[in-house]
C-alpha cells in the first residue's frame, strides 16, 4: 500500500473514458499540482497489456516507472486511468475517484468526431500518430475504428457502445 505523500493536500484522479470531461475536471483543479494525459504514453501500452494479462500488477506498476507510485499529482486527470482503477484503489485507499459520464449517443458522436478530426490532421500534417492513436482506439472499438479511413466507421458503433 502506498502512503500519501506528504507534499499533496489531496489525492484526486478522474477515472471516466476519453471525451466524458477529463480536460474539464483538469481546469477545474487547475490552481493544484494537476495534470491532464500527463505522459499519457507511458501509461497506455502498460495499462493495455495489463489489461490483456501480459503484465501483473507489480509489473505493471513498474513498468509506468514513476509515472503512478509515488503519486505526484493531486488531480491525475489521464483518460486510461479506468484502465487501473481497481489497482489504484488498492494501491492509494485515500485517494478519491471521479467517474465521469456522458450519455451515450453524445460520447460516442464525440468520440468519433474526434477520431475524424485526427484522421484529418495526420493526413494533412503528415505527422506520425502516437501509440495512444495506434493501440487505445482500437481497443475501445475492439479493432473496428480505423484511423487511417479506410474502413465504414458505422461498424464501430456497437463496440463503443459497450464501452
Amino acid at each position: 500500500m502506498t502512503v500519501h505523500p506528504p507534499w499533496l493536500r489531496f489525492q484526486a484522479y478522474s477515472v471516466g473514458l476519453p471525451r466524458t470531461g477529463s480536460t474539464s475536471i483538469a481546469a477545474l483543479f487547475g490552481r493544484y499540482r494537476t495534470g491532464h494525459e500527463w505522459q499519457l504514453m507511458e501509461l497506455v501500452g502498460p495499462a493495455l497489456a495489463r489489461r490483456r494479462g501480459e503484465l501483473g500488477d507489480e509489473e505493471f506498476v513498474r513498468a509506468t516507472g514513476c509515472r503512478l507510485v509515488p503519486p505526484p499529482l493531486e488531480m491525475d486527470s489521464a483518460t486510461c486511468h479506468h484502465l487501473y482503477a481497481d489497482l489504484l484503489g488498492r494501491l492509494l485507499p485515500g485517494a478519491v475517484f471521479l467517474l465521469t459520464m456522458r450519455d451515450v449517443r453524445s460520447w460516442v458522436s464525440s468520440f468519433l468526431d474526434m477520431a475524424l478530426g485526427q484522421r484529418i490532421a495526420f493526413r494533412l500534417t503528415g505527422r506520425p500518430r502516437s501509440r495512444w492513436h495506434d493501440v487505445y482506439p482500437p481497443f475501445l472499438t475492439e479493432g473496428v475504428c480505423d484511423l487511417e479511413g479506410r474502413g465504414d466507421d458505422r461498424a464501430a458503433l456497437p463496440p463503443l457502445m459497450r464501452a
